[in-house]
């Protein structure tokens, strides 16, 4: 990773987008965060309900399901389920037969067998759900690289997989966070796909249940504009930035690091009105810089004013009130009185 001095301000916003996103739910807030699991546990009870045969077949099908799970080989633990999705493709025992290959594929240490039987057990297993215990135990043992090149492959086969792309879009800014810069391409491409589905009229193939979908789009999607809003600023593609950071906060008014982006942009926009205005001295340009300086000021207060008491988010909040603090002293003759009430203008009522 290049010293800091390289990166400048900016990428910091970058290390930031994990810890804020975080705040979104505290189920997510562990050691090292499982997003994967947190998808697969809110979607567990989503999955279509299928018919199933009776009597003999019934007996015949359960005997089946129970050689998947005793087989200590995960090869022959698969062969048996393809037999199984062959002879009972509309059984209502998929996705617990697809759990259970899935974990023992998943726990293979030869990364060369592991990835070939991966390769076959998500290219049968198509319906919704029935692939995420792989991708959880993947994840859950740092492979990182396997949950890619999977997910990749998934795609191919299932390109409006919205639970896949949410997920991918999280894991790709986690790396961003721990300082792995090669996830940025990804974590956008990614994030905007499912910014695209999220936003259709109609949902994606693999829907949820109505109750769930409503549920997972509220709760992931103002993190896919924030995730994707940072990245944009990061390129220097300020409109983007404010289009999806805007988004964002129409969702989550509490997302300090979507204000403190804004605030940045705001910044960018009034030394550039300053060095106008230095050039050409008049009231009109004199107006246009003193006007994005008093909207930066506005963006950082609001960033101070949701991040101040979080203790995951105190980067964002000295961030914020080092350059609130800056201008509001420009416009206030070198004094901070009333800053504070600013901040506590901006900060969300306490319920009792």
């Amino acid at each position: 990773m290049p010293p800091r001095s390289e990166i400048g301000r900016n990428s910091l916003l970058i290390s930031l987008i994990c810890p804020v996103f975080l705040s979104f739910s505290s189920q997510i807030v562990q050691a090292r965060p499982a997003t994967q699991n947190v998808i697969h546990a809110a979607l567990v009870n989503t999955r279509l309900p299928l018919t199933s045969p009776n009597s003999d077949s019934q007996t015949n099908e359960n005997a089946l399901i129970e050689s998947i799970k005793s087989a200590a080989d995960p090869n022959k633990s698969l062969q048996a389920a393809l037999e199984f999705l062959k002879a009972y493709p509309t059984s209502s025992s998929r996705a617990d037969v697809a759990d259970t290959v899935g974990e023992k594929i998943g726990s293979i240490q030869d990364d060369a067998e592991r990835r070939e039987l991966s390769e076959k057990f998500i290219g049968a297993f198509l319906n919704p759900g029935e692939v995420d215990q792989l991708f959880d135990v993947l994840e859950e043992k740092g492979l990182i690289a396997d949950v890619f090149l999977l997910s990749k492959i998934r795609l191919q086969k299932v390109p409006d997989e919205i639970r896949i792309l949410t997920e991918l879009t999280l894991i790709a800014s986690t790396e961003l966070k721990r300082g792995d810069r090669r996830y940025l391409p990804v974590a956008e491409t990614y994030g905007i796909k499912a910014i695209s589905l999220f936003e259709g009229l109609r949902r994606p193939r693999h829907r949820m249940l109505d109750p769930d979908w409503i549920a997972f789009r509220l709760k992931y999607l103002p993190a896919m504009y924030q995730i994707v809003g940072v990245i944009a600023y990061q390129k220097k593609d300020e409109i983007n930035a404010q289009r999806y950071l805007l988004k964002c906060l129409d969702f989550n008014q509490n997302d300090a690091l979507a204000w403190l982006t804004l605030g940045e942009i705001s910044d960018n926009h009034y030394r550039d009105a300053a060095v106008l205005y230095k050039a050409k001295p008049t009231k009109q340009s004199l107006k246009r810089a003193t006007d994005q300086m008093d909207n930066a000021i506005d963006l950082y207060a609001h960033a101070a004013a949701v991040s101040e008491a979080d203790t995951e988010q105190q980067g964002v909040y000295k961030l914020a009130v080092t350059s609130l603090e800056k201008y509001y002293r420009f416009r206030h003759k070198d004094s901070t009185v009333g800053m504070q009430e600013l901040i506590n203008r901006y900060k969300k009522p306490v319920v009792h």
